[in-house]
């Protein structure tokens, strides 16, 4: 498991971290993309019934970041449902549940100043800053009044949760009749390989060899007799700063991809060097640069 910690204490350093992998890897992009080709057919195919049986579309984001991912999913979710009439009208309301402050003060931030088409009285947002045991607890004690949502989403954050659990509060719980669970998760790359190492070498991996998120979450769809669909992408990610000790951008990169604050200065010397010597192996060089794999996964869960 992630080290759920540093989400919480890192603050600005680990979101200068995740925007210095963002930089490096093109995750950011790459995400919009993969939501951007899959997310529109999912909501054309059931915006009929959405729009005659209630007036607003709610999404749950469950680790939703500074925001960045949540304006871009209801960006693609409004600009579908404004090809219709009916679609028009519907109002769009977004929970997102998000424990790390400093994030969730720039998400309020980025609100202020909407981008086309979310700048409208049909859209409206809720900021819950908490881990997401906190706010399944806050529901059970309002059961009777809690939403439903159409929509839930875990955009690379559902390995900081016990994922069986977390599937089946969300179909239990949380989704509506005709609800959709989107996720995207990372594959056994470059990240997932040095994370599961460092995080061994910290004792913090309890895991052993566990099976991959996009393959533990399809055995339980499976196992639940719960319809799904997985689309799968790679790109590479640009190491090469790593590996010299005096540029920023590099040790930035590595404190993400340990999930540790000043990884370099404050680890021992020698799991420095393992884990250097780890990311070396895992890598190849292309025009004098230094690139690793990166591979991800969008799953598509229907109740």
């Amino acid at each position: 498991m992630v080290n759920m910690s540093l989400l919480l204490t890192g603050g600005a350093h680990y979101v200068t971290s995740l925007n210095m992998f963002m930089a490096k890897s093109g995750e950011r992009m790459k995400n919009f993309e993969i939501l951007r080709h899959h997310i529109p057919p999912l909501i054309h195919t059931a915006s009929v019934s959405w729009c005659q049986q209630r007036s607003s579309f709610n999404i749950l984001s469950v680790g939703s970041a500074t925001g960045e991912k949540d304006l871009e999913f209801m960006k693609i979710i409004k600009t579908e449902f404004q090809k219709s009439d009916q679609g028009r009208h519907m109002k769009i309301f977004n929970r997102a549940i998000e424990p790390n402050e400093y994030s969730c003060n720039l998400y309020k931030a980025a609100i202020e100043n909407l981008p086309s088409p979310l700048n409208d009285h049909l859209t409206e947002f809720e900021i819950c800053q908490q881990t997401f045991q906190e706010y399944q607890e806050s529901q059970q004690r309002q059961e009777a009044g809690s939403v439903k949502f159409d929509m839930v989403h875990f955009i690379h954050s559902i390995y900081f949760f016990d994922i069986e659990q977390t599937l089946i509060h969300c179909f239990e719980k949380a989704l509506s009749e005709q609800g959709v669970f989107v996720c995207l998760v990372e594959g056994q790359d470059l990240i997932d390989v040095t994370l599961r190492k460092s995080n061994q070498w910290h004792g913090r991996d309890k895991d052993g060899e566990k099976d991959a998120p996009a393959e533990e979450i399809i055995k339980i769809a499976e196992n639940n007799g719960w319809k799904h669909e997985i689309y799968s992408q790679e790109y590479s990610i640009d190491v090469t700063d790593v590996f010299n000790e005096e540029s920023t951008e590099g040790n930035l990169l590595l404190d993400f991809l340990t999930h540790t604050v000043n990884f370099r200065e404050t680890a021992d010397k020698q799991l420095v060097e393992e884990t250097l010597a780890l990311i070396k192996e895992l890598t190849t060089i292309k025009d004098g640069k230094r690139f690793g794999d990166k591979k991800e996964s969008l799953i598509i869960i229907y109740k």
